[in-house]
């Protein structure tokens, strides 16, 4: 599927509403961040198998449930320096 040195993913205009992290993450055991970019009908985050650095980036679906301490996804990010959504850094 993917290299096991793999360290970072881009998924791009990924058209799905969700993913499922725990199927994947325990083959890319190196990997160090992960971006969704243009993911318009991704809704949610999955519960595991997130890297430290994961950034859901115009994915306007996510914005509500990323929203700083209070969104539904907030805790699966919340120890990210940088999260971009639609544009705009929350």
């Amino acid at each position: 599927m993917f290299p096991s040195t793999l360290k970072i993913l881009p998924i791009s205009r990924l058209n799905c509403e969700t993913i499922d992290g725990a199927k994947w993450s325990g083959h890319l055991n190196s990997l160090q961040q992960l971006v969704f970019a243009n993911c318009p009908s991704l809704r949610c985050l999955p519960d595991s198998g997130l890297p430290s650095s994961t950034n859901p980036c115009m994915c306007p679906l996510l914005e509500k449930r990323c929203q700083r301490e209070t969104g539904e996804d907030w805790p699966k990010i919340a120890r990210i320096k940088h999260i971009d959504i639609n544009f705009g850094t929350i």
